[in-house]
C-alpha cells in the first residue's frame, strides 16, 4: 500500500533564498533525479545556497516523494527514522556496532 500525503504549495517568495519554505521541504522529499541532495538545511536557505544545495522552484511542482528505492515503508516507525540513523553513524565513528542486533529491543508492530 503506498502512503499520501497532503501537499500544501506555500514558498516565500524572494524570502526562499533564506529560509526554507513548505515548498522547498518538499523538494527535498522528491524522487527525481533533479532535486536529489537539495534543500538539506532545516530552516534557513542561505546554508543550502553556501554549498550549491538550494533549489528554489521557479512554479508549482508536481513529482513523486519517496526514497524512490522501494524502502519506503522500512522509515515509517519511530526507531527506523530516530535510533536506526545514531547508530549507524556510531558505527562509522568508532567503526564497531553501538548496539550489535540480537541486543536491540524493538517495539512490537
Amino acid at each position: 500500500m503506498k502512503r499520501s500525503r497532503t501537499v500544501v504549495w506555500l514558498d516565500y517568495g524572494p524570502l526562499s533564498y533564506i529560509f526554507i519554505s513548505p515548498a522547498q521541504h518538499q523538494i527535498h522529499h522528491s524522487r527525481l533525479p533533479e532535486h536529489r541532495d537539495k534543500n538539506c538545511g532545516f530552516a534557513f536557505a542561505f546554508w543550502d545556497a553556501l554549498f550549491g544545495t538550494l533549489y528554489v522552484p521557479k512554479d508549482r511542482e508536481v513529482f513523486p516523494m519517496g526514497l524512490g528505492d522501494g524502502t519506503d515503508g522500512e522509515w515509517h516507525s519511530i526507531w527506523r527514522m530516530h535510533v536506526w540513523p545514531v547508530r549507524m553513524a556510531a558505527k562509522l565513528l568508532t567503526g564497531r556496532e553501538l548496539l550489535p542486533d540480537e541486543n536491540v529491543q524493538r517495539p512490537l508492530t
